[in-house]
């Protein structure tokens, strides 16, 4: 028995259902079997191109945690990958508990190699954080990996007999019903506890079609081919995400690039401080090119778009200005 084989033999599939089996499936899934992230894996996230970008939020969140008053806290991380991110945040914090929502057993040994010493808690979903503190929560990478639907018209997009898409034509209208679903839940949280909700993933800010993809070894797959094998993700529909936060009544920032976020947060200087930290030239030069790839518009930096959410208005963040 294969992956292929259980997904021929539910055909019709929704693209939904069709993405929901090739990521999650308990045990042949993308995510059940292998560690994606780095450069060993099949795609890269900006905490594994450079230390700046963890650097820099973890510098905002305490920014972030200083306009609040101090208050012990809980720090989350939704979908942390490596673990690297985290790691780099907690270096910019005081002493804190960490929480991890993720699901997939191979990350998780991953996440317990790369911050054992932080001793962090898991959860497969954020229904079991405590309640007890504010939550600084953090997401990178993090929404463009739940399945989507599609429409072609009035009618929605399924993958059918011969593994082919159905209706032929152009996409006409994408959503993601569980990112909807999981901005709600951090919303409702934030409301009843305090704190603030940072994201930064790729994506767009009003309706933009198919965008379903596939990546294996870095380089862009057919997202058809070899189901389970490859990284399947869409871009966030950050216009969708924008109108949970309004119902439920949060406070949403103005949605900015990577690019304008990490240079208002002082990047470069950073930059150049970590620059003269090292005289090791293959170091100097790795900074530097992280820091490019960071923020040029050709690689990540109009791409990417960063969004924050607080439960009220009492504090003013940087980044968005």
């Amino acid at each position: 028995m294969s992956l292929l084989n259980i997904i021929e033999g539910k055909l019709p599939l929704s693209v939904h259902d069709y993405m929901q089996l090739c990521l999650q499936h308990p045990e042949y899934g993308y995510y059940r079997k292998a560690v994606a992230v780095g450069k060993q894996g099949d795609f890269i996230t900006a905490p594994e191109i450079s230390q700046i970008f963890g650097d820099l939020i973890g510098m905002w969140l305490r920014d972030v945690w200083q306009q609040l008053g101090e208050p012990e806290f809980h720090l989350v991380e939704c979908g942390p990958g490596r673990g690297t991110l985290s790691a780099d945040v907690l270096r910019m914090l005081p002493p804190c508990k960490l929480h991890l929502v993720e699901s997939s057993e191979t990350l998780r040994e991953a996440q317990k190699e790369a911050l054992w010493k932080h001793n962090p808690t898991w959860h497969d979903d954020l229904s079991t954080l405590p309640n007890d503190r504010p939550l600084l929560i953090i997401a990178n990478e993090f929404f463009d990996a739940f399945p989507v639907r599609q429409w072609v018209g009035d009618e929605e997009r399924k993958v059918v007999e011969g593994l082919a898409f159905s209706p032929q034509g152009e996409v006409t209208r994408e959503e993601s019903p569980m990112a909807s679903q999981i901005m709600a839940q951090i919303c409702e949280r934030l409301k009843a506890q305090g704190g603030v909700f940072l994201t930064v993933d790729y994506g767009y800010l009003e309706g933009a079609g198919d965008t379903l993809q596939a990546v294996k070894k870095h380089t862009f797959h057919n997202p058809l081919e070899t189901p389970g094998e490859a990284d399947l993700t869409s871009h966030v529909d950050f216009s969708a995400l924008k109108k949970v936060v309004e119902k439920v009544e949060c406070m949403l920032m103005p949605i900015v690039t990577q690019e304008k976020f990490l240079r208002s947060l002082g990047g470069e200087i950073w930059l150049q401080k970590l620059l003269l930290k090292t005289t090791e030239t293959q170091a100097q030069k790795d900074l530097q090119e992280g820091w490019l790839r960071l923020t040029s518009p050709a690689t990540m930096g109009e791409l990417f778009k960063v969004m924050a959410v607080l439960p009220n208005y009492e504090i003013q963040p940087g980044g968005f200005a």
